[in-house]
């Protein structure tokens, strides 16, 4: 409040004597932030994020972890009076070892900035602003793994190459051979949901998982009328006589809730995954700690500069993919 009213007073008197002058720091070699009053604010970019993590089933866990998968169930007869019962087992598939994968951000901050920078808490709030910077930079990072990761020395994605060889031995796969992803169809939409055993399309993690690109050319699908020789959109709003792909627009292609991914694939590299559906309670991100940050405040001391470190830890495994399907290139 005080320099603003003094800010106030120079641009009145025209004596900017008792305010810093904005020339004594050049923005845009020191990075540092001036305050003035005509406009401080940061303004901060939207991100999506965290779309992957929404749908997946988030585990905390306290160590290296190995999971063991159900195989077969054991057989049952039907058997007459006195006939001994086959003897069977459970059996299980391949244990799936869970190894948190350390994802981290490093930020060296002039003390000016922290001390002038205007975020979202007002007056110095800068360190605020870039810690939270920071973890919007890891959340993105590990959105991208959670989506096409290859789960080599990284987070397994579930829409990467290791899902696309699972599914392509399960069978659950439509394959465009190599067309791009604008060649979609309305019947490879239809495909590619009953590919998912019945048993897996229920409940709330059930979805679809495209790109935008996708969405696009899945709305412009259209119908021609052999009658009239005119067209009409396939997927329109629910009040539509026409709604045919829908059970609601515009949460749902045939009748599935969708979400947007800003990662997944669109190039026309063979095996890219250009929509996935299944139940995401099958698809598991492990978190070991929640997002740590560490400031050092003497490392850069000489040049009053602060170290703002921030990390955290993470995995995520396709469990089983038996609950999915996808339209491949």
């Amino acid at each position: 409040d005080e320099y603003a009213a003094a800010w106030l007073r120079g641009v009145a008197t025209g004596d900017m004597s008792s305010v810093r002058a904005a020339t004594d720091i050049a923005l845009s070699t020191s990075g540092a932030a001036v305050p003035t009053d005509m406009e401080r604010r940061i303004v901060e970019k939207l991100q999506q994020v965290g779309v992957v993590r929404s749908l997946a089933k988030v585990n905390q866990i306290d160590s290296k972890r190995t999971i063991t998968i159900e195989g077969a169930l054991p057989a049952t007869s039907l058997i007459g009076e006195a006939v001994s019962v086959t003897q069977d087992e459970v059996t299980f598939g391949t244990a799936i070892t869970v190894t948190p994968y350390k994802y981290a951000t490093r930020l060296t901050i002039s003390q000016e900035f922290i001390e002038d920078a205007i975020g979202n808490g007002g007056i110095g709030s800068g360190l605020a602003y870039c810690a939270d910077k920071c973890a919007m930079s890891i959340a993105l990072k590990q959105e991208e793994a959670f989506t096409t990761g290859t789960g080599s020395s990284q987070p397994e994605g579930c829409m990467g190459s290791s899902m696309n060889t699972k599914l392509v031995n399960l069978s659950q796969v439509t394959d465009l051979g190599g067309a791009a992803i604008t060649t979609i169809t309305a019947d490879n939409i239809i495909d590619t949901y009953h590919l998912v055993p019945p048993e897996y399309r229920m409940g709330a993690s059930f979805s679809w998982l495209f790109h935008d690109t996708f969405l696009k050319t899945a709305r412009k699908l259209k119908n021609t009328v052999s009658t009239s020789g005119s067209t009409d959109y396939i997927w329109t709003p629910a009040n539509s006589t026409a709604d045919t792909m829908t059970g609601g627009f515009p949460g749902t292609l045939y009748g599935t809730p969708y979400r947007v991914a800003k990662y997944a694939p669109t190039g026309t590299a063979d095996g890219n995954i250009f929509a996935l559906i299944g139940n995401f309670e099958y698809f598991e991100i492990f978190d070991r700690t929640g997002i740590t940050s560490l400031v050092d405040p003497y490392s850069e001391s000489a040049t009053h500069q602060v170290n703002l470190i921030v990390y955290t830890r993470t995995d995520s495994r396709i469990m089983l993919a038996n609950a999915f399907a996808a339209i491949t290139c």
